[in-house]
Parts: C-alpha cells; sequence; structure tokens
C-alpha cells in the first residue's frame, strides 16, 4: 500500500537483461564530456514498454533514462547520466580542395575537387575504471 500524497516505483520485470556500460561523447550534447550509457539487449522473451528507467550500479543509484518499448532480442544506446571523469577534446581541420578533373561536355566545363576534413579526438579518463568510449559524430549534410 502507498500512503496519500506518496510514489513508489513498481518492478515490473524479475529477469535480468543484458547491458555493457559504455560512456557516449557527442559534442552537440556537451562540448567536454560524455555522458554515461548503457548498451542495453532485450534478453527476455518480453516485450518492455516504454517508460521511465531508473539505472542502479553497485545497489546504488547512477540515473534516469527514457526508453522506447524494447522487443525481444531488440538493442537500444541509451545515456543517463554526465561523465566527469572523462574530458574530450574535438578539433579539427580542412584540407585544401585538390583539383581532380576537368572535361568539357557540350560546351561545358564541368570541374571535380576532392576536399577533405579531419577531426581528431582527445580522450583523458581521470576516473578509476577502463571505459568504452562511443563517439557520435556528425554526418556532413553537404556531401564531403
Amino acid at each position: 500500500s502507498i500512503p496519500r500524497q506518496q510514489s513508489a516505483m513498481i518492478p515490473i520485470l524479475g529477469q535480468e537483461v543484458e547491458g555493457q556500460r559504455v560512456s557516449i561523447f557527442n559534442e552537440r550534447v556537451h562540448e567536454k564530456h560524455p555522458l554515461h550509457g548503457l548498451k542495453l539487449k532485450n534478453t527476455t522473451n518480453l516485450s518492455l514498454m516504454g517508460g521511465p528507467l531508473t539505472v542502479f550500479e553497485a545497489s546504488s543509484y547512477a540515473g534516469d533514462a527514457q526508453i522506447d518499448t524494447l522487443s525481444p532480442g531488440a538493442e537500444r544506446l541509451l545515456s543517463f547520466a554526465l561523465d566527469l571523469d572523462t574530458e574530450v577534446v574535438a578539433s579539427g581541420k580542412s584540407v585544401p580542395d585538390t583539383l581532380v578533373s576537368v572535361r568539357i561536355q557540350r560546351g561545358t566545363l564541368l570541374s571535380t575537387l576532392k576536399a577533405r576534413r579531419e577531426r581528431t579526438y582527445t580522450v583523458k579518463n581521470s576516473g578509476t575504471w577502463a571505459r568504452e568510449l562511443m563517439i557520435e559524430h556528425p554526418l556532413d549534410p553537404s556531401g564531403c
């Protein structure tokens, strides 16, 4: 029973599910620190309904996440807290365009250029445990 004006979280799954701890870096989410994350795989034969998810590590609260419905065998990547023990510095540079080819077609001069961009990620782990870091790098909409 729950007293008036009180709430409680009720476990709806009494089975273990497979999960792997990761750190997830996305410069658009936070420019310096990755998020603590979890690669979650539904290893049960039940569909897990979407909703809030509380993450515990070694019997201590680690954070909250929101999950979509997860069918049996499906996998999701969840983020639940800021990883302050890990710092990522992203730097980039563009290499000047290089002319690859030139041709004339029906009186029009067509040239092909090659452009290259480089992005370097430097990671510093000041925590006490090793991390698997996933970097979410944005796709360039210009196609370069």
